[in-house]
């Protein structure tokens, strides 16, 4: 953005904004969902740099004001200036896409190549009667924008092993894919870019989710070495998937991104966490 346009941007947000009294906060400086869109209509620039340009002078966009107190406004920038691939956007990808959209990371690249179908309708979080036989990578960037207009969405409708991705300003990959030989490609495909590959799986009412970095053995520790996945995967995915499992393992997922971008807490790496929803059984395994 030149400088004569950051000046005059910094002003609209400046102008629009207004101190309200927050239940949480105090007093705040805010800038409130309809002038954000307003200055973005205005100036022809996207919602997502109002919502940057108004934070880096102090002021909270009304969307992101109950992330306060968990998330500093220094870290909600961070956020909003982040990318990350989600290769996946069925019953983990959805919800992931959801999480991260309300989180506020500023770009999002989804990848799918299958479109919605009535079988999904159990748990994918965007599979609705009028969302049938459509692209799951286009639904999931409509409703992102539905969700938070300030996320930059681009898709691929398309096999990830097949197609030529453009991961320039990827931080971490999030892994909602269901076939293991898929899982190994793009965990070499973070490898190759050195950033974080988040997996995770769900069967039945059973979940697992760990995370991996270039230099760890990853997925080989799961499900042995590569070239022996056609025997793992004769058997799985033969409990279905009810939709409770997705959504929490996503949501432990988006948190395991939000994690790795802000550089704080602890993350799933060299360790998997499991979950058996039907038994109340959680437990960690050291890899």
């Amino acid at each position: 953005m030149q400088q004569d346009s950051c000046s005059e941007l910094q002003g609209l947000c400046r102008e629009k904004a207004k101190v309200v009294k927050d239940s949480v906060q105090g007093e705040v400086e805010v800038l409130q969902e309809d002038s954000v869109l307003g200055i973005a209509n205005s100036t022809g620039l996207h919602p997502g740099e109002v919502y940057t340009c108004a934070m880096k002078q102090g002021i909270w966009p009304v969307r992101y004001l109950r992330n306060t107190d968990s998330l500093s406004l220094k870290e909600q920038i961070l956020l909003s200036e982040s990318g990350v691939a989600v290769v996946g956007a069925g019953g983990l990808g959805g919800f992931v896409l959801n999480f991260l959209a309300r989180l506020g990371v500023g770009y999002l690249l989804v990848v799918d190549r299958d479109v919605f179908e009535e079988s999904n309708l159990n748990r994918q979080e965007f599979a609705f009667a009028n969302t049938m036989n459509r692209s799951k990578a286009e639904v999931g960037r409509e409703s992102v924008h539905n969700i938070n207009p300030g996320v930059q969405v681009e898709v691929a409708h398309a096999d990830v092993t097949g197609e030529i991705l453009n991961c320039s300003g990827i931080q971490v990959i999030v892994d909602a894919l269901d076939n293991i030989a898929d899982r190994f490609f793009v965990q070499r495909m973070a490898r190759n870019l050195d950033v974080p590959f988040c997996h995770a799986a769900v069967s039945g009412f059973e979940g697992r989710l760990m995370t991996v970095f270039p230099e760890d053995p990853g997925l080989s520790l799961l499900y042995g070495e590569e070239e022996d996945v056609k025997e793992v995967e004769e058997v799985r995915d033969s409990l279905g998937v009810p939709v409770v499992s997705p959504a929490l393992v996503a949501s432990l997922q988006a948190a395991e991104v939000v994690k790795i971008l802000l550089h704080r807490g602890s993350n799933f790496r060299k360790r998997m966490f499991y979950a058996d929803l039907e038994n109340a059984y959680t437990e960690m395994f050291s890899l």
